[in-house]
């Protein structure tokens, strides 16, 4: 479920920051004296209790550090749980806590009794009201400054025992431009924005999908989004006025990598399949993959890359007819193919198979055709391509001028500034969190049985 803040194409467009700093000071800090030096307990406990039963804030006193000097810059109190009740979320600055560390501590009402379930810590620059929380629908805002012009926020929510990461924005000053970004954890979805910081005017704009590619074999966990999906309409780059919806076509991408192979799995949507039936067919449902091999670096916008040569290359994926006309795939470098890339063309297979509500293909490139040698992870990072995938959809084969496309981003396809981002998560890596608080008692009663 998309749980953020506000809608993604709202995101950049309402004063984000501005409005998250006016409410954190708002319910956090009302006079003066506190908004310099923090609050007490005691103080806490007065602003809490319209909320809350005295055995509640009884249980969050005894949770907080115990024989430490402490002083709570920031709270809040709303459900992030999504079960009806109030929760809690303070910003703490303990004395004797190394650097500029603020702690963040997210209590949740748990059958009666207020739990501890999550301590995050964030560093503050000039003052410890610098890391602001927020609670509001359904989930847990945390702000934070780095420097003068640049704060992010992270969203989180709490469900089944996981606090789980839902989106995080970043706005930060380059130049004489304001950069802000917004990614959602749940969706996959990103935006993109460069405004001209005096003028308010936005130069650039992009909303794309982001296809996270996992380890094979590699287990998934509730919390995780891996499934990029394609199925609004500012996702439709041709053909809008023949599209009626998400079932009539949309697309979704599931991916994952061993050494030698990038695996793609494309599930199309489709509520009238039109299959090809012979090779001279030209008017048949098919799906497409455009992947820039580019690796971009760490904050590069997807529109910073406009070159066009054999790191660019689509697959043209054509399911056949699902039984006797087999899949095929047709390889679209944009620059000639180096002898090693051309090589490799071989090792690519392709299989499809019809679903209940439309069809999918999976295919199995080499990374030696997009120019690596293995695949090009880095433990330290995630790593980057440009990649957007398309859902060609033909309703009518005597009606070729009808057809629909449907992708995870509105893709040019000789433009890889257009793409969405394909992203390589490294086996020690994770696109997003998910915490359960019943991790560590299950490990120690699972030990305790001798595993």
């Amino acid at each position: 479920m998309d749980r953020s803040l506000f809608d993604s194409a709202d995101i950049l467009k309402n004063g984000f920051i501005g409005l998250f700093l006016a409410f954190s000071l708002s319910v956090g800090l009302s006079t003066s004296a506190n908004a310099q030096s923090g609050m007490s307990f005691e103080t806490l406990h007065y602003k809490l209790s319209p909320f809350f039963a005295e055995e509640l804030l009884g249980d969050i006193e005894q949770q907080l550090p115990q024989g430490s000097t402490y002083r709570i810059w920031g709270w809040d109190a709303g459900d992030f749980s999504g079960d009806g009740y109030n929760d809690v979320a303070l910003s703490v600055r303990v004395r004797g806590d190394r650097g500029n560390d603020v702690r963040v501590y997210l209590f949740v009402d748990m059958q009666g009794y207020m739990r501890l379930v999550k301590t995050l810590t964030y560093q503050y620059v000039e003052l410890p009201i610098e890391v602001g929380v927020v609670i509001r629908d359904q989930g847990i805002y945390v702000t934070r400054k780095y420097e003068q012009f640049h704060w992010s926020i992270d969203g989180y929510t709490f469900d089944r025992g996981a606090l789980t990461k839902l989106d995080r924005f970043t706005t930060e000053k380059i130049n004489r431009r304001t950069r802000e970004t917004y990614q959602n954890f749940q969706s996959l979805e990103r935006i993109e924005r460069f405004i001209v910081t005096t003028s308010g005017v936005v130069d650039h704009e992009r909303e794309y999908v982001c296809i996270p590619s996992l380890e094979r074999g590699r287990r998934v966990y509730p919390g995780f989004a891996t499934r990029a999906e394609g199925d609004k309409i500012k996702y439709v780059p041709s053909g809008a006025y023949y599209w009626e919806g998400p079932q009539d076509a949309s697309i979704a991408v599931v991916s994952r990598w061993n050494s030698e192979f990038l695996y793609m799995s494309v599930y199309v949507t489709d509520d009238n399949v039109v299959a090809q039936k012979a090779e001279r067919d030209r008017a048949f449902d098919h799906c497409e993959l455009w992947i820039d091999a580019t690796i971009r670096d760490e904050g590069q916008l997807a529109a910073d890359n406009r070159i066009l040569d054999s790191t660019v290359c689509g697959f043209i994926l054509t399911p056949g007819d699902f039984g006797a006309m087999a899949p095929g795939v047709t390889i679209k470098p944009a620059g000639d193919l180096t002898p090693e890339q051309a090589a490799s063309v071989g090792d690519i297979t392709v299989t499809s198979h019809r679903t209940n509500n439309g069809w999918n293909a999976r295919v199995r490139i080499p990374f030696r055709l997009l120019g690596f040698e293995t695949a090009p992870v880095d433990f330290e990072r995630i790593v980057e391509l440009g990649c957007s995938a398309i859902a060609v959809d033909v309703d009518n084969e005597f009606r070729p001028q009808e057809q629909t496309e449907v992708a995870t981003s509105d893709v040019q396809r000789l433009d890889p500034s257009t793409y969405g981002a394909l992203l390589l998560v490294g086996s020690a890596q994770d696109y997003g969190s998910a915490n359960n608080i019943y991790a560590d008692d299950i490990a120690e009663r699972l030990r305790g049985l001798g595993f």
